[in-house]
């Protein structure tokens, strides 16, 4: 009852953090409208828009052989793909542009007809397509990552970045808040795989189901996650006191120290229970940071 308490209470404060990061998003929105007033930025826009314009034939031109062969989404290959895929493809040099191997470029196109609403995914799938289209790093473009980008969710594509696109080696700290009970009576666990999360702007976010998530993606071979070793450098674990996950904890373990719940921990022998932060690690496999780098997530630190 205590972690479902908590779970509760979690998702109310992801809500809370969502409906923050959608007001600094129409911020950034309007402050760009503006700009786009100014001459240099039409010039600019100019400029680029004719680039993107030549990038969209040669994209057209790679692809027309799969989208025959294939042949679905069509409405979606004969509109907005060419503008979509010439984005991404804006920087290769014609020179070393290719038709990527229909071993990516066909789950790539059917992974795309799924996730034209989910923007985020969209990119992923188009980012790994660019890669296999460019042949100085198409051999990179391993084609479990369709299948990998197939089992995550846009929340998961938005959070993985900042954890995946490291250097080599390099481990982020990660807690578990248990209820410890006294008499060699054990534990219970009350929030898993808290990381110290946050937005562009440095504000802490919540999310619901991010032990879920991290669980995800250690199945998917993205990340390990353990909790034998943990960061001995100083403070490593010092945000875990900001984290409002703590004060959820706190919540559940008062709430195990009260009414019905107190009387059934008494009945065990039980006389005292206490709040336990378990520290663990997190950190990205090879797998995890070549479908990174793959998928155009680019670097970051959490």
């Amino acid at each position: 009852m205590a972690a479902k308490a908590a779970g509760e209470m979690v998702k109310a404060g992801s809500e809370t953090a969502k409906v923050g990061r959608d007001v600094r998003k129409a911020e950034q929105m309007a402050i760009v409208e503006a700009a786009k007033e100014t001459p240099g930025f039409k010039q600019a826009a100019e400029i680029r828009g004719r680039k993107l314009a030549v990038k969209e034939q040669w994209g057209l031109a790679i692809m027309k052989p799969i989208s025959k062969i294939l042949g679905v989404q069509q409405e979606y290959f004969q509109t907005e793909f060419a503008k979509d895929f010439g984005a991404v493809i804006e920087d290769i040099p014609e020179e070393n542009l290719q038709t990527p191997k229909a071993i990516i470029a066909g789950p790539v196109v059917e992974g795309l007809g799924y996730s034209l609403d989910e923007p985020e995914l969209k990119q992923l799938y188009l980012e790994l397509l660019a890669r296999a289209s460019d042949d100085r790093v198409a051999d990179s473009a391993h084609p479990s990552f369709v299948e990998v980008i197939r089992q995550l969710t846009s929340e998961e594509a938005r959070l993985l970045p900042p954890l995946l696109a490291v250097r080599a080696g390099w481990m982020t700290g990660m807690v578990e808040f248990r209820a410890e009970f006294d008499n060699m009576q054990g534990h219970q666990t009350l929030l898993r795989h808290v990381i110290d999360l946050r937005d562009d702007d440095g504000a802490i976010s919540l999310h619901a189901q991010l032990d879920t998530f991290v669980d995800n993606w250690s199945r998917l071979g993205l990340v390990d996650v353990s909790y034998d070793r943990h960061l001995s450098a100083p403070d490593s674990y010092a945000w875990v006191d900001d984290r409002p996950e703590k004060a959820l904890a706190q919540s559940a373990v008062k709430s195990l120290r009260e009414g019905a719940e107190w009387s059934r921990l008494a009945a065990r022998g039980i006389t005292t229970v206490t709040l336990d932060v378990n520290k663990g690690v997190l950190g990205a496999t090879a797998f995890g940071h070549q479908f990174a780098t793959s998928v155009g997530m680019g670097s970051g630190t959490p």
